[in-house]
C-alpha cells in the first residue's frame, strides 16, 4: 500500500502537545478493523505505555470529529477513541505482524519526521507559499516562511528545555528532602525516558538486588511521586517529565 505524505498528514493531530493519529484512521491504513487493532494492543499493553498511546477525553475527541467528516461517527460513540504517538505507531507494526503494517508504519514514520510541528500548525500557509513557488517562482515568501519556522521551532525547543529543567529541579527537591535513596543517577534516569521499569532502575543504579529497585519505585508510586501502571511487567511513569513535554504554554 503506497501512501503519500498528503494521505497521512491530514490524519495527524496535535493533542496534549503530541503529534498523534486516531485508532480509526490507523486501522483504515493498516487494513484491519479498529476493534482488532485495539485488541492486539491490549494483549501487548506493556509495550504501549501512556507516552505511546492514550485515550482522548470527550472534549479532546471533538477536535478530530469537528475537523474531519470521516470521523463524524465518533461523535455519537459511547467510548472515546485512542490515539497513538510516533512511538506508538512504530510499536504497532511489531504487534500486528503483517507486511502491510510494517510498510504502512514506515510511511507514517516518514510523515511524522517530514511534518514539523510548525508546518502542521501552519499547513494552509505552508501550501500557499509552496504553490506560489511552483506557479510564480516566489522564493522570497517561501524562504521567509521557513526562516520564521526555524525561529519558532528554536524558541519552542528552548521553552521546552527550560520546562524540563524546572521539572527536574522540582523532583530533585522532593527526592532530596524525603528519600534516603536519592541520588543524581536516579534523578537522571527518571528523566531519560517518560517511564521506567524495575530492571531499568537496577541497571542504571547498578543495584545488586532487583528487590531494592522495586522498593524504590514502589515507594515513589505509593507517595504519588511516580505513577505505577500494573502489567507484565509493571512500569512507572514520571508525571513531572510528562507534564513538561505536554505543556505548550
Amino acid at each position: 500500500m503506497e501512501l503519500t505524505i498528503s494521505d497521512i498528514e491530514n490524519r495527524i493531530f496535535t493533542i496534549r502537545g503530541n503529534q498523534v493519529m486516531v485508532d480509526r484512521d490507523l486501522s483504515d491504513l493498516y487494513q484491519v478493523d479498529t476493534k482488532v487493532l485495539n485488541q492486539a494492543v491490549k494483549r501487548n499493553s506493556n509495550r504501549f505505555p501512556e507516552p505511546f498511546r492514550f485515550q482522548l477525553t470527550k472534549e479532546e475527541k471533538m477536535e478530530p470529529v469537528t475537523n474531519c467528516d470521516r470521523l463524524e461517527s465518533l461523535k455519537h460513540s459511547s467510548s472515546n477513541p485512542y490515539v497513538f504517538t510516533e512511538q506508538g505507531v512504530a510499536m504497532l507494526s511489531a504487534v500486528l505482524r503483517s507486511e502491510v503494517a510494517v510498510n504502512v508504519s514506515i510511511q507514517i514514520m516518514q510523515a511524522f519526521l517530514y511534518l514539523s510541528r510548525y508546518i502542521i500548525q501552519n499547513k494552509k500557509e505552508y501550501y500557499h507559499h509552496l504553490q506560489a513557488v511552483r506557479d510564480q517562482g516566489d522564493w522570497e515568501g517561501w524562504l521567509l516562511f521557513m526562516i520564521q519556522g526555524v525561529e519558532s521551532t528554536a524558541l519552542h525547543t528552548q521553552q521546552r528545555v527550560l520546562q524540563i529543567k524546572q521539572a527536574m529541579m522540582d523532583l530533585k527537591n522532593i527526592l532530596r528532602q524525603n528519600y534516603k535513596f536519592y541520588s543524581q543517577d536516579l534523578l537522571n534516569h527518571l528523566f531519560n525516558h517518560p517511564y521506567t521499569r524495575i530492571e531499568y532502575v537496577q541497571q542504571a543504579l547498578m543495584l545488586k538486588s532487583r528487590q531494592t529497585a522495586a522498593a524504590y519505585l514502589n515507594q515513589l508510586a505509593t507517595d504519588g511521586v511516580l505513577i505505577k501502571k500494573e502489567g507484565r511487567p509493571n512500569y512507572y511513569i514520571n508525571p513531572y517529565l510528562i507534564n513538561a513535554l505536554a505543556n505548550d504554554n
